[in-house]
């Protein structure tokens, strides 16, 4: 085994393998950022910027990020089947409050939501779910986390 494999190798090669080597990294890490969770019902994603419009699955969306608690969350859920009717979005915080916002979704069942989340977690953070519902029953839903930048460590 060579303890020293590219030696033999010019600069030129050496650079052109590495322009290579990172433009695989870059292709392969992108590969693993957009890749979404999804089943047949839903997948979690980031949101796009620009005007959406629903595809074959129902999707929810927010950014794949922890939120701090006194800021801003944005939703979007995409339910092809739904267009312009009144969706229901649920927040289920772990201390038992449930608020709830109606939103109007478009002729493509597209719809988002802001939320402002006050919840402070217990400890460091905590999960917090969003459910989207019609007529009472939930359509779609995930959880995300809260985080309290401020907490101390017993």
């Amino acid at each position: 085994m060579l303890a020293r494999p590219f030696l033999s190798l010019s600069k030129g090669t050496l650079r052109l393998l590495l322009v290579l080597f990172v433009l695989l990294e870059i292709a392969l890490g992108s590969a693993f950022y957009f890749t979404t969770k999804s089943s047949p019902k839903a997948a979690i994603a980031p949101i796009p910027t620009g005007r959406k419009t629903c595809h074959s699955t129902s999707t929810v969306q927010n950014f794949p990020r922890t939120v701090l608690i006194n800021h801003y969350e944005t939703f979007s859920v995409c339910l092809k089947d739904l267009p312009n009717v009144i969706l229901t979005y649920t927040l289920s915080f772990p201390d038992g409050t449930t608020p709830a916002i109606k939103v109007l979704s478009d002729k493509t069942g597209f719809s988002k939501q802001r939320f402002l989340i006050k919840y402070k977690p217990q400890g460091k953070r905590d999960s917090v779910g969003i459910g989207v519902s019609y007529l009472g029953k939930t359509q779609i839903n995930t959880r995300f986390a809260v985080q309290n930048p401020s907490y101390k460590a017993p």
